[in-house]
């Protein structure tokens, strides 16, 4: 039977059903044809989806990465800033209690100003008291009461010995009052020279 054809012949309407078969195929063969390339153009979409919602799922990464990025440095310069913040009350602080430095020191020249023009007052009392007494011993040396006078002289000289050293007390306190007061705007000024770096940074 190789190489033998054998021929078969149609019979009555078998050839209009071979052609109305191989339109059917061929309408099935375009059918598979459309559903794959329909599936091939779904695939396309879904992988166009997939890389859509790749970089979308990317961008919410990159997004979050850069909020906890942003945290993180906020974080730092708040706590800078809290830091320079108590930085600033500190110099301030000092810068109110040297200013209260001051002020006192301040009234203490003024307290020992007044002590020693007082003391000078007492002075200028006791030179007189002095004279007159002077002119008392005087008066007495005539009349001969040496007794009297040397005794008078003895208080007078310790009068004046009393004041004198009172004054020199008073003229010491007010060279240490003027040094700490002399010492005082330096001290002002190189706060205030800090705060100005503080404010820098």
């Amino acid at each position: 039977m190789q190489g033998k054809r054998r021929r078969v012949e149609p019979l009555g309407n078998s050839g209009e059903k071979v052609i109305e078969g191989r339109s059917t195929l061929i309408d099935d063969l375009k059918v598979v044809k459309e559903r794959a390339r329909l599936a091939i153009l779904q695939g396309k979409e879904d992988t166009s989806q997939m890389v859509k919602l790749d970089v979308s799922r990317a961008r919410k990464d990159h997004a979050l990465m850069c909020n906890r990025e942003f945290a993180e440095q906020f974080d730092r310069m708040k706590e800078a800033n809290e830091n320079s913040e108590d930085q600033y009350v500190k110099v301030y602080f000092r810068l109110e209690k040297l200013n209260q430095a001051v002020f006192d020191l301040t009234r203490q020249v003024k307290e020992k100003n007044f002590g020693i023009k007082k003391g000078l007052e007492d002075l200028t009392e006791a030179a007189e008291r002095a004279g007159n007494l002077q002119r008392q011993v005087d008066a007495l040396v005539i009349k001969g009461d040496v007794v009297s006078l040397s005794g008078r002289i003895r208080e007078l000289e310790s009068d004046v010995s009393q004041i004198q050293g009172h004054v020199q007390k008073g003229n010491t306190n007010l060279r240490e009052c003027q040094h700490k007061l002399d010492a005082a705007p330096i001290r002002e000024k190189v706060l205030e020279g800090e705060i100005r770096e503080l404010r820098i940074c």
